[in-house]
C-alpha cells in the first residue's frame, strides 16, 4: 500500500513539473467584470487575444456601485455582477472558469497551460494568494500555517469548476458595497474544505506583486517574454498588479504577452501603429501646439526656432503661447512678431496676464476643447529641445492617447520620463530606466511620469486633465492625476527627438547668459556658437588660409558669439586704462599695454579654457603638427581699439608658445584699418572675417605689431597659450 502512495505522489509531481496532465474535454472561460473601457482593461484583451483565450467582459456601461475600492474596501458589486455571468455555466460539468481583476491584470499563457496548471492542484477552486492580509487582519487566526509561498488569499483570480465556482460565489448574498476579498477570505477560512479551495501559494498561475516584485523577473525568450517567480522557479500565467502595484503591473506590461520580444522588439508597438496618416496639407489633422515659457530658459530663441523647423502643416496649427518670464519677452515677442502670420491662429499668454503654469496649462485645453476642428493638443515646456522635424506625425502615428518623446539632459540620466515612482510621487529608478534612455531596448513605453512634450488626443482631453495639485507642481500634478485615474501615459524611445536643456545655472543677470552655458548644454552651445564652417577645418580636404609664413586664418565661432562677447564687455564696461601699472597682473606691471577687459573680470575664465581646449586644441594640433599642447592660458581678453583711445599696438613678441587672435566684429563695416602686422616677414593680416582666429607662435619668430585704426571701433578677443 505504500509503495502504492509513493507512486501516486510521484506521478502527480511528475505532472505538476511537466505539466503534462489531460485536459480533453476541459473548456476554459475567462471572465472579467468591467463597467468603464480603461487603459487597463484594453491591455487584459490584448493579452487575451495573444494567446488565444476566450475572454468575456461583463458588466460594461453599469453604474459602478463597489466604492472607491483603490483606497478603501469594497467591490462587492464585482461579485454580484459575476453571479449573474456564472449562471450560464453552472451546469457544465466540463466548463472551467477562471475569473481575472480586469484594469491591472495581463495574461501570459494559453488555455492549455492554464488547464494543465490548475489540474495539477488537484482540487475543485483555486485562489490567488499574495503575502498581506486585507481587509480584516483578525482572520489571521484562521488561516492554515504555511511553510513556503505567500499565505494569503487574493481575490483578483480564482479559477475553478464552474458549478463549484457558482456555488461558491452564491454561497451567500454580498452587498454592492461590501467588500470582495472579504467575502472570499471568510469563505476560505470557513469552508475551504467544503469548496475544495487552495491557494497558489508559489505563484503557478497567480503572481500577484504587491509586496513580491522582487521576487520576480522578465525572462526572454525567442518569440515571447513571460515572468518568472526566482523564489519557486514558476512561471505564472496571470499577472496582478493589485494594491500598490499597478506601476509595477504597467512597467511588466510594456513587456509581456509578447509586447517586447527580445529578438524583434516592439510588437505592440508594430499593432496599434497608424502608418497610412496623411500629413498633407490639406489633410492634416488640426492640432493646437502650446509652447509654455515658464522660467529663465537656456537657448530660448534656438527653441523657438526648432517649433518653426518643425515639418507639420503650419496653416494646420493653433498656435498657443503662455510666456511667463519677463527676461525672454523680446526674443518671444520678435518670434511671433515673425512667425504669427503662419499659423492657422495665435493666442498669447504674457506675464501680464497672471496665469501661473497650471493655469496656463488648463486654459490651453480648454482652448483646444472649444474648437471643434482642434484633434491633437502638443503641449511643450522651453526645455525640450526638438531636433526631429517630424517629431508630431512620428507621435501620432505611434496611435496611443497620451505620449511624449524621450528627451535627455545628454551626456546625464537626467530624462522627461520615469517608468516608476516612488511612493512620495517622485523619481525611482525602474529596473530598465537604464537600457530605455540609452536606447538599448526600443518602443512605446508604458510611463509612470512624463514631461516636457506630451501629445494628447481629443479623447484624453474630453475626459479630463488636471496640472493642479496643492503639493506638486504642474508637472507633478498631471501624471499624479493620471495614474490615479488609471489612464496609461506613454513615452517613445524608438526614434531621436531632441534632447532637455539644462538651465540649472542660467543666470539671467548676464547680459547673454546662453554664452556661460559651455558646461550645462554643449550641443546647443556647439549649434549656436561654433562658426558654420568649424566643422570643415577637419575634412581630409581642408585646406587652412595662410596669409603670412606660420600664420594661419581658421574659422572658430559664429558672428552671433562675437556680437554677445562684445556686449557682455560693454555691459561690464570696465575696460583698462591702457597703461603700464595694472593690478590686475602679478606684479601689477604690463610692458604692451592694451585697452582691454580680461576674461575672468566677467566670469568667463573658465569657459573660455573650455573653448581653447575643446575646439582651438583640435585645430592646432593640425596646424602645427608634433606639438601637444594642454590649452594653459593665463592672458585672455578682449582689446578695443578707437581713434580717440588706443589706435594701435607697438611691435612686441607674446609670452606664448601660440596666440589666437579672434575678429569680433567687421571690417570695413563696423571699423576702418587695423590689423596686424608680422615685422619680421613684411606681411599683415589687414582683413580677418568675424568669429575666425589668426594662429601664429607667439616667441622669437612672429615679432608683431596692431595696425592703427582709423575710424569705427575694433574688438579682438586674445589668448597667450602656453606661456
Amino acid at each position: 500500500k505504500m509503495q502504492s502512495i509513493l507512486f501516486s505522489l510521484l506521478l502527480i509531481l511528475f505532472a505538476f513539473q511537466c505539466g503534462c496532465l489531460d485536459t480533453k474535454g476541459l473548456k476554459l472561460k475567462l471572465v472579467t467584470v468591467a463597467t468603464d473601457d480603461t487603459d487597463g482593461l484594453k491591455r487584459l484583451l490584448r493579452s487575451a487575444k495573444v494567446y488565444d483565450l476566450d475572454l468575456t467582459v461583463t458588466g460594461m456601461g453599469l453604474k459602478w456601485e463597489g466604492g472607491d475600492v483603490a483606497r478603501f474596501a469594497g467591490g462587492g458589486h464585482k461579485v454580484n455582477i459575476l453571479k449573474e455571468k456564472l449562471e450560464q455555466w453552472k451546469d457544465e460539468p466540463d466548463t472551467v472558469v477562471m475569473f481575472t481583476d480586469a484594469y491591472d491584470v495581463i495574461l501570459t499563457a494559453n488555455a492549455e497551460t492554464i488547464l494543465e496548471k490548475f489540474l495539477d492542484f488537484d482540487c475543485k477552486v483555486v485562489f490567488a494568494a499574495e503575502p498581506y492580509l486585507w481587509p480584516d487582519l483578525s482572520l489571521e487566526r484562521y488561516y492554515p500555517t504555511t511553510t513556503l509561498g505567500y499565505k494569503y488569499l487574493n481575490s483578483g483570480g480564482f479559477i475553478g469548476y464552474a458549478q463549484d465556482v457558482w456555488n461558491l460565489t452564491n454561497d451567500k448574498p454580498i452587498g454592492n458595497d461590501e467588500d470582495d476579498q472579504l467575502f472570499y477570505s471568510v469563505l476560505y477560512v470557513d469552508k475551504r474544505t467544503v469548496y475544495d479551495i487552495r491557494l497558489d501559494h508559489r505563484s503557478h498561475i497567480f503572481q500577484n506583486l504587491n509586496g513580491a516584485f522582487e521576487d520576480v523577473e522578465l525572462e526572454f525568450r525567442e518569440n515571447d517574454t513571460v515572468l518568472l517567480n526566482k523564489l519557486y522557479q514558476t512561471y505564472p500565467a496571470v499577472v496582478h498588479g493589485n494594491g500598490a502595484a499597478k506601476i509595477d503591473a504597467n512597467n511588466l506590461g510594456s513587456y509581456l504577452a509578447k509586447s517586447w520580444v527580445k529578438q524583434v522588439g516592439c510588437l505592440a508597438c508594430k499593432e496599434n501603429e497608424i502608418k497610412n496618416f496623411d500629413f498633407s496639407p490639406e489633410n492634416a489633422p488640426i492640432i493646437q501646439l502650446s509652447i509654455f515659457v515658464e522660467d529663465p530658459t537656456a537657448f530660448l530663441p534656438l527653441f523657438l526656432n526648432r517649433i518653426s523647423q518643425l515639418s507639420y502643416p503650419k496653416k494646420s496649427i493653433h498656435m498657443f503661447i503662455h510666456s511667463n518670464v519677463d527676461f525672454h519677452s523680446a526674443p518671444v515677442n520678435a518670434w511671433i512678431k515673425e512667425t504669427h502670420k503662419l499659423y492657422k491662429s495665435y493666442l498669447i499668454k504674457s506675464p501680464h496676464k497672471k496665469l501661473d503654469e497650471a493655469a496656463a496649462k488648463n486654459v490651453s485645453v480648454d482652448e483646444c476643447l472649444q474648437k471643434e476642428d482642434c484633434k491633437y493638443l502638443f503641449a511643450i515646456n522651453s526645455n525640450a529641445m526638438l531636433t526631429n522635424k517630424d517629431t508630431i506625425q512620428l507621435l501620432m502615428q505611434r496611435n496611443v492617447p497620451i505620449i511624449s518623446p524621450l528627451l535627455r539632459r545628454p551626456g546625464k540620466f537626467w530624462s522627461n520620463v520615469w517608468r516608476l515612482v516612488a511612493p512620495d510621487g517622485f523619481y525611482a529608478r525602474s529596473f530598465d530606466y537604464f537600457e530605455i534612455i540609452n536606447a538599448e531596448r526600443t518602443g512605446v513605453w508604458n510611463a509612470a511620469y512624463i514631461s516636457s512634450v506630451i501629445l494628447f488626443n481629443r479623447d484624453s482631453l474630453e475626459q479630463g486633465l488636471s496640472f493642479d495639485s496643492p503639493d506638486l507642481s504642474s508637472d507633478m500634478s498631471l501624471p499624479a492625476f493620471l495614474r490615479k485615474r488609471g489612464t496609461f501615459m506613454y513615452s517613445d524611445n524608438q526614434e531621436q527627438y531632441g534632447h532637455l536643456t539644462d538651465s540649472t545655472n542660467y543666470d539671467v543677470t548676464r547680459r547673454n547668459p546662453d554664452m556661460y552655458m559651455l558646461f550645462d548644454n554643449k550641443i546647443d552651445w556647439e549649434t549656436v556658437y561654433l562658426h558654420e564652417n568649424y566643422s570643415a577645418n577637419f575634412l581630409p580636404a581642408a585646406n587652412f588660409s595662410i596669409p603670412c609664413p606660420d600664420v594661419y586664418n581658421v574659422p572658430l565661432l559664429s558672428p552671433l558669439y562675437c556680437q554677445q562677447l562684445i556686449e557682455e564687455m560693454e555691459f561690464f564696461g570696465k575696460w583698462s586704462g591702457g597703461g603700464h601699472n595694472d593690478a590686475r597682473l602679478t606684479g601689477g606691471y604690463e610692458n604692451v599695454p592694451t585697452v582691454d577687459i580680461h576674461m575672468n573680470q566677467i566670469g568667463y575664465e573658465d569657459h573660455w579654457l573650455g573653448i581653447i581646449k575643446d575646439y582651438v586644441l583640435p585645430l592646432q594640433e593640425k596646424i602645427y603638427t608634433g606639438y601637444y599642447s594642454e590649452g594653459k592660458s593665463i592672458m585672455n581678453f578682449v582689446v578695443k581699439y578707437h581713434p580717440k583711445g588706443q589706435k594701435y599696438l607697438r611691435p612686441h613678441h607674446d609670452s606664448s608658445t601660440f596666440t589666437i587672435n579672434i575678429a569680433l566684429n567687421r571690417h570695413n563695416v563696423d571699423f576702418t584699418g587695423g590689423g596686424s602686422n608680422f615685422l619680421r616677414y613684411n606681411c599683415s593680416v589687414p582683413q580677418n572675417p568675424i568669429g575666425w582666429l589668426i594662429m601664429h607662435p607667439g616667441r622669437l619668430t612672429h615679432y608683431h605689431e596692431g595696425l592703427e585704426i582709423k575710424s569705427g571701433v575694433r574688438y579682438i578677443m586674445v589668448s597667450f597659450i602656453d606661456p
